[in-house]
């Protein structure tokens, strides 16, 4: 017969164990400890190797958003990037066999997307941060993509100069320019920048050869899309997460009044349709963004039964 003393010990264990398979279950229990282990027992030197079934990335596991992703097995955004493919193709606005802009490439997750897609010759890769750009190049590498991209060591926007690359100390991937960026800053760089417009005319290549470009600066957006006259004028789809919170409603009208003349739809990337069948299509000239930060789609439907579906 077990002793009061054995029935205390046997009653406190299983409330432990019950509480570690609580904790265990929760995502953000699990998050908070591969962090805390990633950034306080791990050298800063290590880097983690990650394969998924059709490509493999080297990646910084003390990143907190986008490597951390790729470390527990979910591919950055991929899904997104997959469907504003399929809107685009699907409204005939997407140049077929045309070059990719990868415009705050990070890693290289979009560029190797983009290239896995089959939908590109090839990527024009803009990325301003050292390490970033490092773990770009050996990504390419490692892939077998070497010969189809050009790497370009700068940071977009609407002059070429330089400015001051404030960097996140946990977010790798929240690196800015743009002063209003909230982060937890550890430092900042100088970094060169350029426009778009002089980057593709520095490699011979035409806004006709462009299919797609990807927007993701952390709050430089409406200063890039400046610097990419020739490619609105040309209504090439630009994928961009938008960060209005720190737009307000006047940045928004800016950026609306500044794309207005070249594109008439707009699309969202995560959210869906009430039946839950496919993105919200919207007119540009109506759609609300909020005051949320959102992936969109700009892009100008020729399929008629697209734009009846608006």
């Amino acid at each position: 017969m077990q002793s009061i003393k054995d029935i205390s010990r046997l009653c406190k264990t299983r409330v432990i164990e019950r509480i570690c398979d609580v904790l265990l279950r929760s995502g953000h229990f699990r998050r908070t400890v591969l962090r805390r282990l990633f950034q306080n027992h791990v050298s800063s030197s290590a880097l983690a190797y990650v394969t998924f079934p059709d490509h493999v990335l080297i990646v910084d596991p003390r990143d907190h958003m986008i490597s951390f992703s790729l470390v527990s097995g979910k591919t950055w955004q991929r899904h997104e990037f997959d469907r504003a493919i399929e809107i685009a193709k699907s409204a005939d606005a997407l140049e077929a066999g045309g070059w990719f802009i990868d415009i705050g490439a990070n890693i290289g997750t979009q560029t190797l997307y983009a290239l896995l897609s089959g939908k590109f010759r090839g990527v024009i890769a803009i990325e301003p941060e050292p390490r970033n750009l490092a773990l770009l190049r050996r990504n390419i590498e490692l892939n077998g993509f070497t010969a189809r991209v050009h790497v370009i060591e700068a940071a977009a926007s609407s002059h070429s100069g330089t400015a001051d690359l404030m960097r996140d100390a946990e977010n790798f991937g929240a690196h800015s320019i743009e002063p209003g960026q909230r982060m937890r800053r550890i430092d900042s760089i100088a970094v060169r920048t350029r426009t778009v417009d002089d980057i593709l005319a520095s490699l011979g290549i035409a806004p006709k050869d462009v299919g797609m470009a990807l927007i993701d600066v952390e709050g430089h957006e409406i200063e890039v899309l400046k610097g990419m006259t020739s490619l609105r004028r040309h209504g090439v789809p630009i994928v961009a997460e938008v960060s209005a919170p720190l737009h307000g409603p006047q940045g928004i009208i800016q950026m609306r009044n500044l794309l207005i003349a070249d594109y008439r739809q707009v699309a969202t990337l995560r959210e869906t349709v009430a039946d839950g069948t496919g993105p919200v299509e919207r007119d540009l000239a109506s759609f609300d963004f909020g005051l949320r930060q959102c992936d969109v789609l700009f892009y100008n439907a020729r399929s008629t039964a697209v734009s009846q579906a608006i």
